[in-house]
């Protein structure tokens, strides 16, 4: 099947809900596994043999591995661009593994990462030596969609690397649904040329599906935070935890009074999106009750 009449064939997939999907599933990572084995059903609908081959198992042989050995740790010949000064890290580091340890605290998130994500590409700048690291100064990472399954982190930072393996993660599942950040392959249906005000790029208007992605990616990462706290180790830690939370709930509180307001959908949109409004509202209650219960404790954001 050629290009065009592919992504024909999966939009009309998708619009018809074929495979068959319980779209009000597809949100929030479930315990059986549900929703991660529908979206490997659209990814291998929607990449080619050649395309998986590129970027997949061909060259998943090299490097170390992480996530019990189900995602390769390597450098890629296309460099991460987003920010120019950053460049390949090593592919061995101890943040590395406390970062995957951290995400193993939430068992759903765990398991899909490793059904998702196949490659992870460390980044470091290099203007910045190892012993200037500081815990909690977060983590800058992308996905390309071309590139399903190879994701591009920072790894200065154990809990923001986690944080950016999960935000990944999201990001890398809507576009296997067929949400890009500038159209939508059924499900959202906001016209191309309309832009509204995104939570986590504020000094532009964005698409409805960029901003979607924003608010869909960052209740992973809020809801990781939730998890992180409940598993901290010292005061330092959960501190650093806490000024990541209230920064994340005010975000997600914004973006979500967004979608409520301006999100339009068709049919199986509006279950996936109902359901997704649901599990955002719960970790946000739950984030607001453990910033409430820190009270004066919780450092404010920079």
């Amino acid at each position: 099947m050629g290009g065009t009449g592919r992504r024909r064939y999966i939009e009309q997939s998708i619009r018809q809900g074929r495979p068959s999907v319980d779209w009000s599933r597809m949100a929030e990572p479930q315990a059986d596994g549900y929703d991660t084995q529908v979206t490997l059903r659209f990814a291998r609908l929607r990449y080619d043999d050649s395309r998986r081959a590129n970027y997949g198992e061909s060259s998943s042989r090299r490097g170390p591995r992480i996530f019990d050995d189900a995602v390769v740790v390597r450098h890629y010949d296309t460099p991460y661009r987003h920010q120019a000064r950053l460049a390949n890290g090593p592919l061995r580091h101890p943040n590395i593994d406390r970062a995957v340890e951290l995400v193993r605290l939430w068992p759903e998130a765990y398991a899909q990462f490793k059904a998702l994500i196949h490659a992870f590409n460390p980044l470091i700048d290099p203007q910045v030596a190892e012993q200037r690291w500081v815990l909690g100064s977060g983590s800058s990472s992308h996905c390309h969609r071309v590139e399903h399954g190879v994701i591009y982190a920072t790894i200065f930072d154990p809990f923001g690397l986690a944080q950016s393996f999960v935000h990944e993660m999201a990001h890398t599942k809507l576009f296997a649904l067929g949400i890009w950040l500038t159209r939508s392959e059924g499900l959202i249906t906001n016209p191309a040329e309309a832009v509204y005000d995104s939570p986590i790029i504020l000094d532009r208007k964005r698409p409805m599906p960029a901003v979607f992605h924003a608010v869909y990616s960052f209740i992973h990462v809020t809801a990781l935070d939730i998890v992180m706290l409940k598993h901290a180790s010292s005061q330092a830690e959960r501190r650093v935890l806490l000024r990541f939370l209230r920064r994340n709930v005010a975000r997600m509180e914004q973006g979500i009074a967004v979608l409520k307001r301006d999100l339009q959908v068709d049919s199986n949109g509006r279950v996936f999106v109902d359901g997704f409004l649901e599990w955002a509202g719960r970790v946000v209650d739950d984030g607001n009750e453990i910033l409430a219960g820190a009270g004066a404790s919780c450092d404010h954001p920079s």
